[in-house]
């Protein structure tokens, strides 16, 4: 800013001037086109964190349709390939490469969903409700004290 406001002097009385400084006036030019520059490179300094966090957040939104996209195409091969049982070879999760690197799988890939839906309808809980029930609470006889008579 400083450069800038020098530079801006001296051109007004630069008439005056001619003759009694060591500037010349391709120096003084320079000089002007150096404050233009430093001035635009400043201020992109200053609005590089609001750009960056505009692309960010573009960024989560363009990811966040993507998947809420590929969760509906998943739903919709499950829907189709629910006989066949092979909907996570055609589409797999985005998010099974982290869990299974933390265990092995039991059953090939083309079984996980049919293995999945296995255990999950032979729940105990899900299976027969009373069944469950009476496994876990103790029946009214087994409650009573006994009586000696």
């Amino acid at each position: 800013m400083d450069l800038s406001l020098l530079t801006d002097a001296v051109q007004r009385r630069w008439a005056e001037l001619k003759g009694k400084t060591a500037i010349q006036l391709e120096e003084l030019l320079q000089a002007e086109a150096l404050a233009t520059s430093i001035l635009r490179a400043v201020g992109e300094k200053e609005q590089a964190p609001a750009v960056a966090a505009e692309a960010t957040a573009k960024r989560a939104r363009a990811f966040t349709l993507f998947v809420t996209a590929y969760d509906e195409v998943r739903r919709a091969v499950t829907y189709l390939r629910w006989e066949d049982g092979d909907a996570d070879a055609i589409a797999p999760s985005l998010y099974q490469a982290r869990a299974t690197s933390r265990r092995k799988p039991s059953t090939p890939r083309s079984q996980s969903a049919r293995a999945y839906l296995s255990r999950r309808t032979t729940h105990p809980r899900r299976a027969d409700p009373r069944r469950f029930v009476s496994q876990q609470c103790p029946s009214p006889q087994r409650l009573r004290p006994k009586i000696e008579s």
